[in-house]
């Protein structure tokens, strides 16, 4: 079990710095089948902005600006904060806006389109 989380994280911060790569060479890095690295990128997309896309240019890739070490807004925090954005005047709601913006964790593309 040790090992899946430390290969895990380590996938993450790869991402982190590399923004793409693909299952192929992710498996041959890691010394792992596809399977294992399509199960791991399944596993990290709920809790990261990964998301893989197939074809010509596809691969796995961290949605841009996600950065390690960087503290987030939790969903229950952006919630609240959207929420009392609506109560206040234009330029108010405008500075909550920004915050929502720079600290917000950035989604992936799976979120986004929900």
């Amino acid at each position: 079990m040790r090992d899946t989380v430390e290969r895990r994280l380590s996938i993450v911060a790869a991402l982190c710095k590399r923004h793409s790569d693909t299952i192929c060479n992710l498996a041959a890095e890691y010394g792992v089948s596809d399977r294992t690295i399509r199960t791991d990128i399944a596993s990290l997309s709920y809790s990261f902005p990964i998301y893989t896309q197939q074809g010509n240019g596809g691969g796995v890739f961290m949605d841009g600006g996600y950065t390690l070490g960087r503290e987030y807004l939790t969903q229950e925090q952006e919630n609240l904060l959207v929420k009392l954005s609506r109560t206040l005047g234009v330029r108010e709601a405008e500075i909550i806006e920004t915050i929502i913006h720079e600290f917000a964790r950035p989604r992936s593309k799976k979120e986004k389109m929900k």
